[in-house]
Formats: C-alpha cells, sequence, structure tokens
C-alpha cells in the first residue's frame, strides 16, 4: 500500500500474524498465507470490519495478508475479542492449511452470528435470552470444554431444537430479568 503500519508480531507458527495500525489509526488483524490458498476464496462480510487481500514488502511473493480491518469503531471491544480468539485459534493449529480453514470456519461462524437483515431484529427477550446462552458460553462451556467445543455445540444462534449440543447432552437455556435467589 505504500504506507507506512505499525505491527506487532503476535503468532509465528503455522503463519504469522500481526495486529496492526495504519496511519489514520485504522485497526488490523494480518495474516499470511500462501496466494494459492486465498486466491479464489470469497471472504465474508460482517457489519463492523471487512476482509481485503493485500500483498506486502516480502522476498516470498508466494505469500499474501489476510487484512481484517475494523471499519467501525463503536465495535472495537467485540473486534478485539474477536481478534485475540482468531489468534488463540491460529496458535494452537500444526499447519498452513488447518489454520485457514480454522480462520475461515470462525469467520462464518461470526457472520452468521451478527447478521442483521429485515425481520432478523432480537425482540427484549430475545435479547434476554442471548444473553443469557453467552454468559452460559463464557462461564461454563469455555471453562469446561474449552472455546472450539464450546463454540461448536452453541446451537441457539442457528435455531438448534437446544441451544447447547454435545455427543448425547442437550442444554437449553433460560434467563429471566426477575431477580431470583437461586442460578445455574
Amino acid at each position: 500500500r505504500g504506507e507506512k503500519w505499525s505491527t506487532r508480531l503476535v503468532v509465528s507458527n503455522p503463519v504469522r500474524a500481526y495486529f496492526a495500525m495504519s496511519p489514520n489509526g485504522l485497526r488490523s488483524a494480518q495474516i499470511q498465507f500462501p496466494k494459492s490458498l486465498i486466491a479464489n476464496v470469497d471472504f465474508p462480510t460482517a457489519l463492523g470490519f471487512q476482509i481485503e487481500k493485500t500483498s506486502f514488502n516480502s522476498d516470498d511473493k508466494e505469500i499474501e495478508r489476510l487484512c481484517l480491518l475494523l471499519t467501525n469503531e463503536d465495535f472495537v471491544e467485540i473486534y478485539k475479542e474477536v481478534m485475540a480468539n482468531l489468534m488463540d485459534t491460529l496458535k494452537q493449529t500444526t499447519d498452513v492449511n488447518t489454520a485457514f480453514e480454522d480462520l475461515l470456519k470462525k469467520l462464518n461462524l461470526l457472520q452468521k452470528f451478527f447478521q442483521k437483515g429485515p425481520g432478523r431484529n432480537l425482540s427484549l427477550e430475545g435479547e434476554i435470552g442471548l444473553i443469557g446462552e453467552l454468559y452460559f458460553l463464557k462461564n461454563f462451556m469455555m471453562p469446561n470444554v474449552g472455546l472450539v467445543r464450546g463454540l461448536s455445540a452453541w446451537k441457539g444462534p442457528l435455531s438448534g431444537l437446544h441451544d447447547f449440543e454435545t455427543g448425547s447432552v442437550s442444554i437449553e437455556i433460560k434467563t429471566t430479568p426477575a431477580e431470583i435467589k437461586h442460578g445455574i
């Protein structure tokens, strides 16, 4: 791009990934992949960030960076969490192909989750239910089965029969704004 970005390496194996800031303050996560791997992929779009393929100064012309750019500062906290989660996923993979597949799966899941269209607005009850599911995901599923298995088990945003399904276990979350003396 000819601009001077400030970057910080956060993952170096199996792919190199950076957090970066453009001269005008645009935040991005940049992940290097072989051009052949990302050449014909349609990447998901989402409210608040976009994905671009970009060249950069490198001796290896077969490598390209995917830039996950924050486009709306209103979503900065969500963006930081999502990017930290993506970097953790990349650190856990052992090869470039798996890293790319895992990244794409997560981005597609996020797109579905944040997708908004006509008739897709949540009611107040739906919002309360979503908060309950997210609370359960963060405080019970992730500490016990990990992020990837927890997200894989979460069926609520995809209109599953139960909110969480894993193996022979199904979990339905009920959330109320009423004050109660007991909980989970």
